[in-house]
């Protein structure tokens, strides 16, 4: 089961069943159908204040996932964790890169779930794999 939740002041700039659907292709793609995990959009406040306390940066960034890798009691489904992506920093990289709100925050999605399955960008070639399979999981 996927967990979309929107901060209210974004809702309506957020297609949110549009990306429901959509994330439900990309897990069949990877063969995670029975996975789960939470999807939070928010402002950059928020993000600001986890990117700061676990990961040390002291900035807002795009899109930042946490990996929880445990099993729910009740549904036997592995819960991959949680991507939390800053809606203001997307509305700026879709207007950056010349496409709709939509396309960026499935970039910013898919990349979050590659992280969740543990794939990483801190080389060459880890990026390498990671950007092309992204690459390839957005193509229509």
């Amino acid at each position: 089961m996927l967990n979309l939740q929107v901060n209210p002041q974004f809702r309506k700039y957020v297609p949110s069943q549009r990306l429901i659907t959509d994330i439900s292709i990309v897990k069949k793609k990877l063969k995670i159908e029975d996975y789960d995990f939470s999807i939070v959009i928010e402002d950059n406040e928020l993000i600001h204040r986890l990117n700061k306390k676990y990961l040390g940066v002291d900035a807002p960034t795009d899109v930042i996932a946490f990996p929880a890798n445990e099993v729910d009691p009740e549904s036997q489904y592995i819960y991959l964790g949680d991507i939390l992506i800053s809606f203001p920093i997307a509305k700026k990289q879709a207007g950056d890169y010349k496409h709709d709100i939509f396309e960026e925050l499935m970039i910013l999605i898919v990349h979050g779930i590659l992280h969740l399955l543990g794939h990483d960008h801190q080389n060459e070639n880890e990026k390498t794999k990671m950007f092309s399979l992204q690459h390839q999981l957005l193509k229509k």
